[in-house]
């Protein structure tokens, strides 16, 4: 999202922006209330009520400290993660439930050691070895700075749909219908890894 806001304002000077970041069922919430005009979010299942438009997937990885012995390995499986003491998301997370749907899905438990809600907090435990996490591909820039290394998960590969979400019954105004256009018409900023634009 940073590249495409620069781009808004440098084209829409005078359109004073808001910004607020929040769990997506907050945001939701926020959508549905009116609040905010629009939503860009992980949609996890229909949205009858809402107009949803997807724009980007992401893949999950396990993160890890480049000393650990997934370094050696090119590729990984959900199930190679059993026994591994595990940094979770909070349970509130979309992050978590994802996890642990796949997780379920490969018949295995994770050994969670300990949660945070805090994305910086999960990549510092995991920098000092204290087990890995499961993250999807957008976070993987904002754990950068603990030098982790990562791997994308397969059996079951899982990604999350990201989505401009609004309500139909609003209309929107000018402006939230160009930020809509900048966010839908960015096929030329560049994703982090494991993510793609759809």
């Amino acid at each position: 999202m940073p590249p495409v806001v620069s781009a808004y304002r440098a084209a829409h000077p005078a359109v004073e922006l808001s910004i607020s970041d929040a769990m997506s069922d907050e945001v939701l919430q926020q959508v549905r209330a009116g609040v905010v005009d629009l939503a860009v979010t992980v949609v996890a299942e229909p949205l009858p009520d809402l107009h949803v438009k997807p724009i980007a997937t992401d893949r999950f990885c396990c993160v890890f400290p480049p000393q650990h012995r997934f370094a050696a390995q090119r590729g990984l499986s959900w199930s190679n993660l059993a026994g591994e003491p595990h940094i979770a998301f909070d349970p509130s997370s979309s992050i978590r439930q994802h996890a642990e749907r796949a997780f379920a899905a490969a018949k295995i438990r994770p050994d969670v050691v300990l949660e945070s809600s805090n994305i910086s907090t999960v990549a510092g435990l995991v920098a000092a070895g204290l087990g890995v996490a499961v993250v999807p591909g957008l976070v993987l820039p904002l754990v950068a700075f603990a030098g982790l290394e990562h791997r994308a998960l397969d059996e079951p590969v899982i990604s999350r749909r990201i989505a401009v979400v609004r309500n139909p019954h609003r209309p929107l105004a000018a402006a939230s219908k160009a930020f809509m256009t900048a966010i839908t018409q960015r096929a030329e900023t560049p994703l982090p890894p494991e993510t793609t634009w759809l």
